[in-house]
């Protein structure tokens, strides 16, 4: 395959979404990880019950520069093999391309185990990482590792209890 940088991965596609129908292969930092259950769209199919299949199957990857990044999303929960904070090189061929607006962002979908070419274990330092205020914050910062400065979230009166009954231990689910 041919080595592609996120950007150009991007400019291949005409209209999206798009089917990558040539053998390249883009590398970068999985900045996710699927232990914490907040990678994909948790589905919530009742008022305790939340579906972490979608999430189970999906990774963030940043490109080894920090300058953007993409949601990528496995065919089932066995092909998502990636580990949190490794290098990966991923042949994205037959894979699918698709871009959203409001905010910009890019997802791969249809990738399978065989599409991760090498997976290697890194020092979570040397992983980029932006610094900005919540002002400077922009699209093409989805995806990607940003450490948010002088950041509050101010609480009107009582107490913030920032949880979904469907994660807690009371309700014996997940």
């Amino acid at each position: 395959g041919t080595h592609v940088s996120f950007a150009e991965l991007k400019a291949t596609a005409g209209e999206f979404p798009a089917e990558i129908t040539r053998p390249y292969i883009i590398e970068g930092h999985i900045i996710s990880d699927i232990e914490s259950g907040n990678v994909g769209e948790n589905i919530q199919t009742t008022s305790t019950t939340i579906n972490y299949t979608v999430c189970r199957r999906t990774a963030y990857i940043q490109a080894k520069d920090g300058g953007s990044g993409f949601l990528l999303e496995f065919e089932t929960e066995e092909d998502n093999i990636v580990k949190f904070n490794s290098l990966v090189s991923l042949r994205v061929e037959k894979a699918t391309l698709s871009r959203f607006s409001n905010p910009e962002r890019y997802s791969i979908t249809g990738l399978k185990a065989s599409s991760v070419l090498s997976c290697t274990e890194t020092d979570p330092a040397m992983i980029k990482t932006k610094t900005c205020r919540m002002s400077q914050l922009q699209d093409s910062d989805i995806y990607t590792r940003v450490t948010v400065s002088d950041c509050e979230f101010p609480i009107r009166k009582g107490s913030l209890t920032p949880l979904h009954e469907g994660y807690t231990s009371v309700t014996n689910r997940h």
